[in-house]
């Protein structure tokens, strides 16, 4: 039986209620679809209980756990900003009473927004020191996750010869223990660095291997992303139909999973090879819908760059 409450105890009702809420939520999000519907109507009442419990004594593990099961929710969506100030408030608050295990998981998702938001050097600080984390409890599989995301994150800022290197190492450790996606994504990753080094027939050949483990493994979102750099390695060599078509592939993929910013990451590719082939009007509908997206979700640097293939477009028209 649930231990009574004194009816006269007002602070212990409202603790408990914030537990109730924190429960509920927690139960809901770790079964919920990642639906833009659904969280319309319920991720503010969510992040409200998130807030309750972060701020109250003893609730910390609650809140840790809350931001796990909305993570990939939140993620999806594009709500970017809001994560990052909801993530720092939390780690602030509970820091000094939840294990290793937990903190670790909030610094990673710290890190990937940041990482998504182009705040580069503080999200390579905090993938290094989760990395090193990691590795003082001898967690491979923990390791190479921060491999991929530190890959990513080197991608981004443009040191293709460090992210190449993280993502190697990422991809031998997958095949270690024997994770086909996880290696999918970093053999992605590796050739993301490879087409920048101007390797296009080595990243071409790891993007096939990793589409053909994604889809054996039926994973629709790391399909995708392979699809879609298969695109880039067509676009390298001028192929721009078939560009195109790869990026047509992966469209109808990330729609399915609902991730609005990586639909318009795709759109925004799209663009890019409708006005390499000429095809205009299509052109500017697709990047004005990409600009729109990514304008809405605030991701500025997507933006930012389908504003300047727009821009490249009308220059290219007018002239």
């Amino acid at each position: 039986m649930p231990e009574q409450i004194p009816a006269h105890d007002p602070q212990e009702i409202f603790h408990a209620g914030i537990e109730r809420a924190g429960r509920h939520w927690l139960a809901f999000f770790q079964k919920a679809p990642r639906d833009p519907e659904i969280w319309a109507r319920c991720g503010g009442h969510a992040l409200r209980a998130l807030i309750w419990c972060a701020d109250s004594p003893g609730h910390g593990e609650l809140a840790t756990d809350l931001v796990t099961a909305l993570e990939s929710h939140v993620m999806q969506l594009g709500h970017w900003h809001e994560w990052e100030s909801m993530l720092r408030r939390v780690i602030a608050r509970v820091a000094d009473t939840v294990d290793v295990a937990r903190l670790w998981d909030m610094n990673g998702y710290l890190a990937m927004v940041l990482a998504r938001m182009h705040q580069l050097d503080e999200a390579i600080a905090l993938m290094q020191r989760s990395y090193e984390m990691a590795g003082a409890r001898q967690d491979t599989v923990q390791q190479q996750g921060v491999l991929v995301a530190l890959s990513e994150a080197y991608l981004n800022a443009r040191s293709f010869d460090l992210a190449l290197r993280c993502a190697e190492d990422a991809t031998a450790l997958a095949v270690v223990f024997g994770d086909p996606v996880k290696e999918a994504d970093a053999l992605t990753n590796a050739a993301r660095a490879l087409l920048d080094l101007g390797d296009v027939a080595e990243a071409q050949r790891r993007l096939e291997r990793a589409l053909a483990l994604t889809i054996a493994a039926g994973s629709v979102v790391w399909e995708a992303k392979a699809r879609l750099f298969l695109g880039h390695a067509a676009g390298a060599v001028g192929d721009w139909a078939l560009a195109l078509a790869r990026f047509h592939e992966a469209l109808p993929l990330v729609a399915g999973y609902h991730d609005e910013v990586g639909r318009a990451t795709v759109l925004s590719n799209m663009g890019r090879a409708l006005t390499e082939l000429g095809r205009w009007d299509e052109a500017t509908v697709t990047l004005e819908e990409a600009i729109r997206v990514l304008r809405y979700h605030g991701n500025s640097p997507a933006e930012a760059v389908a504003r300047q293939r727009l821009e490249t477009l009308q220059a290219r028209r007018g002239g």
